[in-house]
């Protein structure tokens, strides 16, 4: 919401981007879109709505919530973090909250503010020139944090970049914590020294695949003109979507049987996976991406 706030080119053409992507949603998409923009497109009555939700409804939702969490971090108490090793701590004495924790948290938060008060002395922060509907950027894209899901949308049907892969990793999110977990490797980074090992080769290999698929799917297939007898939403959805996870589905076979891992071991490499990979799709967007949202050097886009 704050994205727009400005109200320059990079704000306007953002915000459209992005609320574009709830078009998407089948039947509520539409009139979702229009009720948060308060009207068909970005304009004055967006702004202001973006602007209520930005100072007050937002800032007391997230009051709620995080209130909520810190009543249940105190009811369910915290796990004590292990050695590297896997082994336990020596017991600490307690020491009360006041002055111990209250004098290290006001440090901190000096240190804190200091540190952005050099950034915003070093680095600019300029505005563009003011929103002009009728002045389209190339490329037009998303704020940052879309970014991922805008280069979802240059691999996939949009029904199935914008709405079906998210559902179901937001699906998967929302199962994690009816999974079976070993709690006795509570508080060990990573649960254990294979845990570790586990994540670092599904962060490589996060990184070398979606490289690879990005730059297959971008010079060499194309799965709409390889499948003509195909509708769109079949040839370039559901196929990639399958075949997508099959492959997350071997993954997790492949590491399971290869490091010999428990279940919340394999279930964690393949989160790291999910989520290296979403990182590295939003990386090639923001810097990748130039005219036309075509693959270059990131020296040529700031050009």
């Amino acid at each position: 919401t704050g994205y727009l706030l400005p109200w320059d080119q990079l704000a306007y053409w953002a915000v459209t981007v992005g609320s574009s992507l709830m078009s998407y949603v089948p039947l509520v998409g539409e009139p979702l879109r229009n009720f948060l923009l308060g009207g068909p497109e970005v304009s004055g009555a967006t702004l202001t709505n973006f602007y209520g939700l930005h100072v007050a409804i937002i800032p007391l939702t997230l009051l709620g919530i995080a209130s909520f969490h810190i009543w249940r971090v105190r009811k369910d108490t915290l796990s004590i973090p292990h050695n590297v090793d896997g082994s336990l701590p020596e017991p600490n004495t307690k020491v009360t909250t006041v002055p111990h924790l209250v004098s290290r948290e006001f440090v901190f938060a000096l240190v804190m503010t200091g540190l952005i008060l050099m950034w915003s002395v070093w680095v600019n922060a300029p505005l563009e020139e003011a929103a002009n509907p009728d002045h389209s950027p190339n490329p037009a894209k998303a704020a940052w944090y879309f970014m991922g899901l805008q280069e979802l949308l240059l691999h996939f049907h949009p029904t199935f970049g914008a709405i079906v892969i998210p559902v179901l990793a937001l699906v998967a999110l929302a199962l994690i914590p009816y999974q079976r977990f070993d709690l006795s490797a509570e508080g060990i980074w990573f649960r254990s020294r294979r845990g570790r090992q586990m994540a670092v080769v599904a962060a490589v290999a996060a990184l070398v695949l979606t490289l690879a698929l990005v730059l297959l799917d971008e010079y060499w297939l194309d799965l709409p003109e390889l499948l003509p007898s195909l509708p769109t939403i079949i040839a370039n959805g559901w196929v990639p979507l399958a075949a997508l996870l099959l492959g997350l589905l071997g993954f997790y076979e492949i590491m399971r049987r290869a490091f010999r891992a428990t279940a919340c071991e394999t279930r964690q490499s393949l989160f790291i996976l999910l989520v290296v990979g979403f990182v590295v799709l939003t990386v090639i967007g923001v810097a990748f991406r130039g005219e036309g949202m075509a693959l270059m050097w990131p020296w040529e886009v700031l050009s």
